[in-house]
């Protein structure tokens, strides 16, 4: 017997669009969310040299979906953001690039007010250490402005196309009477080519020696804490660093242990639970770390800050830690 597979085509091809929509949706109210200053030594993004044209840092909460850090740097007239996925998630937009750089440009509400508009033949193509990026630059009687976009990082796990696990993207504009096309092209050029998604390592080290040309941002609301535990195996004392966030579900974990100067990165996630509840706060953990090791398990934290946590690496190695002042 013959059947009609059009009505199940079609089924699909709603379905299919429903999720495209709700998941749009969800990243929508996420890029909502509010944002909190972070001090210098907190910040995941660093420059080469001076960095004095930053005038704010901040993260967000809650992060968007899938995320375990996004991070925004004011400038003058605009902000560069920065994401990161969780690992094993990559960015695969079918989108292309300039396509993308031209819509977020005709809808800037800046743009609109100078009088500019963009069309995919403005777009121009550059590099850095870390790729290739693009961006455009329109000048108008009133200001100029520009974006750029990036993608780059682990592309390891990802469909036909990945684009890495790691992105940022630039937006400015500058009226005509502070400067023009040209300097906002070379300021473009300095941040995209000074700019250091190194975890924070340059600034921690600025903060460290005082080599800061202003005050960084004071926030009581995010903070790293450390911790210390036991690996079976490998090292009997190992220090842990854990980002915290008012308010977040998830966020970084990163795992020191000496002396063989091993480090291991990865994420933490509430599954559970609130400090307002009966049930406290729970969840899971996982780090990779080099030469194919990896590691996951649970935690349980009593009050913000403060927690302990247990799981094995891949080779079935016990892991023991606690942070915070318990």
């Amino acid at each position: 017997m013959k059947t009609n597979s059009r009505p199940n085509l079609l089924f699909a091809i709603i379905a299919l669009t429903v999720f495209s929509l709700l998941f749009t949706s969800l990243e929508t109210l996420a890029q909502k969310a509010k944002r909190f200053p972070i001090e210098l030594e907190n910040s995941e993004v660093s420059f080469v040299g001076d960095d004095s044209f930053i005038i704010g840092r901040y993260t967000w909460e809650p992060l968007p979906r899938n995320h375990i850090w996004k991070e925004t740097l004011t400038v003058k007239g605009g902000f560069m953001n920065y994401w990161e996925l969780v690992p094993g998630y990559q960015y695969n937009d079918f989108i292309d690039i300039p396509t993308i750089l031209v819509d977020g440009f005709n809808k800037s509400s800046t743009a609109q007010r100078y009088g500019l508009s963009a069309v995919k033949g403005d777009v121009r193509a550059s590099g850095n250490q870390y790729g290739n990026y693009q961006y455009l630059i329109i000048k108008g009687a009133k200001g100029s402005c520009a974006n750029a976009k990036q993608y780059f990082g682990d592309s390891t796990f990802g469909f036909a196309g990945s684009r890495g696990d790691k992105r940022v993207f630039i937006g400015i504009c500058w009226s005509a009477s502070s400067a023009g096309s040209r300097d906002l092209e070379s300021f473009i050029e300095k941040l995209m080519n000074n700019v250091r998604f190194d975890g924070g390592a340059i600034n921690k080290i600025k903060a460290a020696t005082g080599s800061i040309s202003k005050p960084a941002a004071r926030s009581s609301q995010f903070r790293t804490v450390t911790g210390r535990g036991v690996w079976e195996g490998v090292v009997d004392t190992l220090d842990a660093k854990i980002s915290l966030g008012h308010g977040q579900t998830r966020g970084k974990l990163v795992i020191n242990f000496a002396p063989v100067n091993g480090t291991c990165s990865g994420f933490w996630v509430i599954s559970r639970g609130s400090y307002e509840a009966e049930l406290k706060p729970e969840g899971t953990w996982s780090v990779t770390c080099s030469e194919g090791v990896s590691a996951g398990g649970v935690f349980k934290s009593s009050r913000p800050g403060v927690g302990e946590g247990t799981g094995s690496d891949n080779q079935g190695r016990k892991i023991t830690f606690s942070y915070g002042d318990t």
